[in-house]
């Protein structure tokens, strides 16, 4: 769980750096965990898969919305029984606009 830790201070780092200077900061794909963060093991991957309701998408959605910029980026979702590299676009009022 580290590599979500620290790509959730610089998510959150580059937005305070930015904020006035940028409307959207995107990042890559699966950006949140580290592309390389889950293992194939369902019950462990399970674990580190996060929902919407995670406190890490409730800090940046508050901070995008403090900041007033929007913000881009891959993670990866647990939803009822299954596991997705989903992406999310986060405006700067921290709601979401789209997540796929």
């Amino acid at each position: 769980m580290k590599k979500i830790e620290d790509n959730f201070e610089l998510i959150m780092r580059i937005m305070v750096d930015f904020k006035g200077q940028a409307d959207l900061i995107c990042f890559g794909e699966a950006f949140l965990h580290g592309f390389d963060a889950l293992c194939w093991d369902y019950k462990k991957d399970k674990e580190i898969a996060i929902n919407l309701r995670s406190k890490y998408l409730t800090d940046i959605k508050t901070a995008a919305k403090e900041h007033k910029i929007s913000v881009s980026f891959g993670f990866y979702e647990v939803f009822e029984e299954s596991i997705y590299s989903s992406y999310i676009i986060i405006d700067h009022s921290g709601e979401i606009l789209y997540r796929y």
